[in-house]
């Protein structure tokens, strides 16, 4: 197994395609790698590491590419896409193997892809605030299945209170209500934006021109649903580049509304985002709101 220096993390670079080993000369364009996570961190270093003595070696360009989100699967399902003509890497990390257990994949982590190379390998832990009651994986995930029909909040580093659940997600219906609220955090967000019906349930409000408030890290799941396209929209900073990459026009400020949607940064923005919200809901269905969500989708 060929080894690239010293460089430590749990990565392995993968071939999205068909070889192109039949081919007469290759190769004969440049080459893409496509790395699933943001400018600067420890698999675009190792990607350019890469990139760079690739291009020495063959006498080709290579390019690297970065495509963040998701916990690096939207960058994965793009290099899926690609054509099947050998230019096309992805850099894949020890996440993609834990996305396939969390998530509902739209490709087979198996059959869709065709391992080339691993270039560095490294140890795996588990990690949590010394105040988490767990310190095992079994006692991990005992808290994880306890008490079916309630979930528990994490407050910041330590656990919050107990909340018990109305009516979980299987049973919902969009009809039944008049407004939708997106909470904070990363966790929730992440994982309900993996979830298709979540999707569906978040996409049907807009289609309907009812309000939706989304705060920190709800907006994920607006760019999951697709419909912040030609809107003016806030957030948490992070989240920046995924919305303006799903076509929204993104602003620091510490509350938006654009035609029943309304956004906020983080938790000092709670008094105007619950204002701003509960006039938004108070007015009811929008028009403009099932409008705009019409002509993007169109």
């Amino acid at each position: 197994m060929l080894m690239l220096g010293r460089i430590i993390a749990a990565t392995a670079l993968a071939l999205v395609a068909t070889t192109a080993g039949a081919q007469a000369k290759y190769p004969t364009k440049p080459i893409h790698i496509f790395v699933p996570f943001a400018p600067g961190g420890g698999s675009d270093f190792i990607a350019r590491f890469i990139a760079q003595r690739l291009t020495e070696s063959i006498g080709s360009q290579v390019i690297v590419e970065n495509r963040p989100g998701a916990g690096g699967l939207l960058g994965i399902e793009q290099g899926v896409k690609s054509d099947p003509d050998g230019y096309t890497l992805t850099l894949i990390a020890s996440s993609y193997t834990v996305n396939a257990a969390l998530y509902p994949l739209k490709y087979d982590p198996i059959a869709d892809i065709t391992p080339v190379v691993q270039i560095s390998q490294g140890p795996m832990i588990v990690v949590a605030n010394p105040k988490f009651p767990a310190k095992t994986m079994q006692e991990l995930i005992a808290i994880a299945k306890q008490k079916p029909g309630t979930i528990k909040a994490w407050q910041h580093d330590h656990w919050g209170g107990e909340l018990r659940v109305d009516v979980p997600l299987d049973r919902a219906s969009p009809d039944d209500f008049d407004a939708l609220l997106l909470p904070g955090g990363v966790i929730n967000p992440d994982k309900l934006r993996q979830d298709e019906r979540a999707v569906r349930f978040v996409q049907s409000f807009f289609r309907a021109g009812k309000p939706v408030a989304a705060i920190c890290h709800g907006p994920w799941m607006l760019v999951e649903a697709d419909v912040v396209r030609g809107r003016t929209v806030t957030s948490w900073p992070s989240l920046r580049t995924d919305l303006r990459n799903a076509g929204a026009d993104w602003v620091d400020r510490e509350v938006v509304t654009d035609e029943g949607l309304v956004t906020s940064r983080k938790p000092d923005d709670i008094p105007a985002f619950n204002k701003k919200a509960i006039e938004e809901f108070a007015e009811g269905r929008h028009e403009k709101q099932a409008a705009k969500t019409s002509t993007a989708s169109s």
